[in-house]
């Protein structure tokens, strides 16, 4: 048996009509990392409200993607400058964008710190 949980969401941020702040809340879990499509969309909005719930988050630059898109002038804008744009809207105001290998190497020192205190990490 895992401590793992699965959020079906049906709009763009994953607070909305899946219970995901209260599961967080009741757990005291304040810190959450983000992966996912798409960066201007899903990742964006689910940043932008758990940023405002007061959790401190942290997106994985290379665990998230973005699609071309056209502009309001007709433009293709390409998938990576789509990306690296919402990366640059939510970094430093609303979450930390770093990459995996960042992400596990602070995780594997939070679950080594854990094990020496005879902790359990969640």
């Amino acid at each position: 048996m895992t401590n793992e949980w699965h959020v079906i969401k049906g709009v763009n941020s994953a607070f909305i009509g899946t219970g995901l702040h209260i599961k967080l809340r009741d757990n005291n879990l304040q810190n959450i990392v983000i992966c996912g499509f798409t960066t201007p969309h899903c990742i964006s909005s689910t940043v932008r409200m758990a940023a405002n719930y007061g959790y401190t988050c942290t997106v994985v630059e290379d665990a998230t993607a973005a699609f071309r898109l056209r502009n309001h002038r007709g433009e293709v804008v390409d998938a990576e400058e789509v990306h690296l744009s919402a990366l640059a809207h939510l970094h430093d105001e609303f979450a930390q964008v770093e990459r995996t290998e960042t992400v596990l190497a602070s995780l594997s020192g939070a679950v080594s710190q854990d094990e020496r205190e005879g902790g359990v990490r969640s």
